[in-house]
């Protein structure tokens, strides 16, 4: 890929959110003035110097306006990204860059890009409108200026994807009707994950209480869906939301915690912990029985036999795209050397429906993933991006890593006893 479209979001920032280094995870760090206030390029001012001359103070003033313009310019400049392509037979990365990922590829044909952005993930440019670079754009404009954006400015239209019976829309982990928080805080790291943070309403489920006055289960937990995940059978609408509002609840009050937290690793860590306390595991889903008769709005999840869903198929799916997540979240506490891990990798759901236990003796590949570089100009840039990767496995269009499925070895995963391991701190 060749960038070199000029950022809408730089226009409109603060001159206190300078440009910074793409791979740089500090890109909210204030850089030191390179002329102090006391100089006019090399002619320095002193007590009791005459003036400048009149051609010293033009020739500062042109370099006072080059050195304002180089991060805009910089901006501009063409940047080198490579896909590359694992090949099996040849045991190496195949790509046009210099520089190839030193990681080994999991199967022949895995690609790979060495930088992501919203703007180039398939899983977001479908909701991108009117040449916007970042989901909600319009809405984060709004809350860079202080001003509270409508929920309609912070939400994307839903879209009707190929597998889907009706349209999908997004479910923002940091909940549309805190979007006045956000403006008010002048957190620009928040509005990035605002932004950034957001699953796909066709695939995000919550883990819940039991309800004694509705549900046949005596004991454990049960699942709920989101609004757009099941359909109704006939006409508009959506079945079987119970909980979605407990797990908002969760959210909104992990966000609430993180209104002065500018570091976007940090930030993105303690909202994709919450995220994942909230939903079900695929033993959670194999074990419910709220959703027996639900209709998923995902045709991958239906039984053609019954018009039901599947559940087993639900829970396998399920499964994969929360493990995903759950590596690219270690991966990047790890990577940054902050915040903290998920809970230890799970085994698969196997086709009976059965799995899904601790790994005892997880390998790096069930553990992490490698890493991207993250594009961003500013502190909203670089946490929308973050937080768009960390939570694209659960949005339309991701296709599951074959990785998921295979040990180190290329053998299948199997099931044993619980051994949360030394740095796991967090559980389902």
């Amino acid at each position: 890929m060749l960038r070199t479209r000029r950022s809408n979001a730089v226009q409109m920032q603060s001159e206190s959110l300078k440009a910074s280094p793409l791979s740089s995870d500090r890109s909210m760090d204030q850089q030191r003035p390179v002329i102090g206030p006391h100089t006019l390029g090399d002619y320095r001012i002193n007590a009791g110097d005459r003036p400048p001359p009149i051609q010293t103070i033009r020739s500062a003033v042109d370099v006072l306006t080059r050195q304002a313009q180089a991060p805009i310019q910089a901006l501009m400049e063409p940047i080198q990204c490579t896909k590359w392509t694992w090949s099996a037979a040849e045991k190496k990365w195949k790509g046009s860059g210099k520089n190839p990922p030193t990681h080994t590829g999991d199967y022949d044909g895995e690609e790979f890009d060495d930088e992501y952005a919203q703007e180039t993930d398939p899983t977001v440019k479908p909701y991108l409108t009117g040449g916007d670079r970042f989901m909600g754009w319009t809405g984060a404009e709004k809350q860079l200026k202080g001003i509270t954006p409508t929920a309609e400015q912070i939400r994307v239209n839903a879209v009707k994807h190929s597998n889907t019976r009706g349209g999908t829309g997004q479910h923002e982990l940091l909940p549309t009707n805190t979007r006045d928080l956000i403006a008010k805080a002048g957190n620009p790291t928040l509005a990035g994950l605002q932004s950034g943070l957001r699953t796909g309403t066709s695939q995000q489920l919550f883990r819940r209480e039991l309800d004694k006055r509705m549900d046949k289960k005596k004991s454990g937990i049960e699942i709920g869906a989101h609004t757009g995940f099941a359909t109704k059978t006939s006409g508009k609408g959506s079945t079987h939301t119970k909980g979605q509002a407990a797990a908002h609840d969760k959210l909104r009050a992990t966000e609430k915690t993180l209104l002065s937290e500018t570091d976007p690793v940090l930030a993105a860590n303690a909202m994709m912990l919450t995220h994942l306390e909230t939903t079900p595991t695929g033993t959670d889903i194999v074990g419910s029985e709220y959703i027996e008769d639900m209709v998923t709005n995902s045709n991958d999840f239906m039984d053609t036999d019954t018009g039901k869903v599947n559940k087993i198929k639900l829970a396998q799916d399920y499964q994969e795209r929360r493990e995903e997540g759950k590596r690219r979240t270690r991966a990047l506490k790890r990577d940054k050397k902050r915040g903290r891990s998920p809970s230890p990798p799970r085994a698969p759901i196997d086709d009976k429906g059965g799995g899904g236990e601790y790994l005892q003796n997880p390998t790096e590949q069930h553990l992490v993933v490698p890493l991207p570089n993250f594009g961003g100009a500013n502190p909203f840039e670089k946490a929308a991006n973050i937080g768009a990767y960390l939570t694209q496995p659960q949005r339309e269009g991701y296709a599951l890593k074959k990785r998921a499925r295979l040990d180190s070895s290329g053998n299948s995963i199997d099931t044993s006893t619980p051994d949360k391991g030394k740095d796991e701190d967090e559980n389902d």
